[in-house]
């Protein structure tokens, strides 16, 4: 097994005394391994190499932040026939961890003297349509130069984020900037039957992105959130809508039910 974790791993790129030193093995032991199975790798072998090779380019893609859960997924996703216990035991014994985020304490506090807004959600945080509900929130974003605030408008249902502003102030404004990109997305001016939650925000860019970088200008990370905001619509996989990237799941649930965008207001 040794000998064959070295072999996946020359297969994937590294060198073969890394890859020795790192299973324990002599790179002379490893190489009469090679010369004793002159006529070639079993089949199963063979595919296992590939499908490490797979894991790898994956997990690479997702910034590191996949799991085995979202890794066999996308893998199906890709063509492969795997169960999530084979990958996650190629994982363990190729040393591919996918990131475990920490649990956050919320330091939000409500004002004890201002009445509560009217709860219009009525606690419908999974609704199964788009544009029942959008949730928003404000994101604190550190860099060298100081604070960038960004705030994000998610649809409920599809996890979408359609809309987001960013700014040097943390105001009313940026989240109405917010709010209209979100409108402009739909392709309407004015969504009357939509409802918009705030602070019920989908933590994930602070979790994957925000939680495990630092910049030294806004401007990094500007750039930064931009390619983070194109990855997360299109291509991260969400586990509670059946591991499809929210724009994907929108596609498909267009397809059975229109979204209120496309249909005559």
């Amino acid at each position: 097994m040794r000998y064959r974790c070295v072999d996946a791993q020359k297969a994937a790129g590294f060198p073969v005394v890394a890859a020795c030193t790192a299973a324990g093995v002599t790179r002379s032991a490893y190489y009469a391994w090679t010369t004793s199975t002159a006529q070639g790798p079993a089949p199963r072998h063979q595919e296992e190499v590939r499908l490490v090779a797979e894991i790898r380019r994956v997990h690479a893609r997702s910034k590191a932040t996949y799991g085995a859960p979202r890794i066999t997924a996308e893998l199906g996703r890709r063509g492969w026939r795997v169960n999530h216990k084979r990958v996650e035991r190629l994982m363990r014994l190729h040393g591919i961890v996918g990131h475990r985020p920490r649990r956050r304490r919320s330091l939000t506090r409500p004002d004890a003297a201002t009445a509560p807004a009217p709860d219009l959600l009525g606690r419908l945080f999974d609704p199964d349509q788009p544009d029942v509900a959008w949730c928003g929130d404000v994101t604190y974003i550190p860099t060298d130069e100081g604070w960038l605030y960004l705030a994000s408008v998610i649809d409920l249902a599809s996890r979408h984020l359609l809309g987001y502003s960013m700014g040097t102030h943390h105001d009313a404004q940026l989240v109405c900037d917010a709010l209209d990109t979100a409108v402009a997305t739909r392709g309407r001016q004015r969504m009357p039957d939509t409802i918009f939650h705030t602070d019920r925000g989908e933590p994930t860019l602070k979790v994957e992105l925000v939680g495990r970088h630092h910049w030294r200008t806004r401007a990094e990370a500007r750039t930064a959130i931009f390619a983070w905001i194109h990855y997360y619509n299109r291509f991260r996989l969400h586990s509670t809508r059946g591991y499809l990237p929210p724009i994907e799941w929108e596609q498909q649930h267009a397809t059975i039910s229109p979204l209120p965008s496309t249909m005559a207001a």
